[in-house]
């Protein structure tokens, strides 16, 4: 529900490839693999550095979320695709 509320409030995600987020974000240089510390510094550092892209992706999130609909009709898509219902 983080992923919602960054969504919504237009804040840049950097993350790990974990649960759904590859399927509820996309492909995307701000998920990075699991337990690679490196890539994770590297991403953040790139985001804190670029303005540009920062504003990109916040805006490209915010546009994702209001394209799901509603924020309960976001949250059951992003469990369905938790509990691997989405293909």
């Amino acid at each position: 529900m983080v992923l919602l509320e960054a969504m919504r409030a237009s804040v840049p995600v950097v993350a790990s490839r974990v649960g759904g987020l590859v399927e509820a974000l996309g492909e995307t240089p701000w998920l990075v693999p699991v337990g690679n510390d490196t890539a994770m510094v590297d991403a953040v550092q790139s985001m804190l550095e670029n303005s540009d892209a920062r504003r990109d992706w916040s805006s490209e999130l915010r546009q994702r979320f209001e394209r799901s609909g509603t924020i309960r009709a976001s949250a059951d898509q992003v469990l369905k695709i938790y509990r691997g219902e989405v293909a």
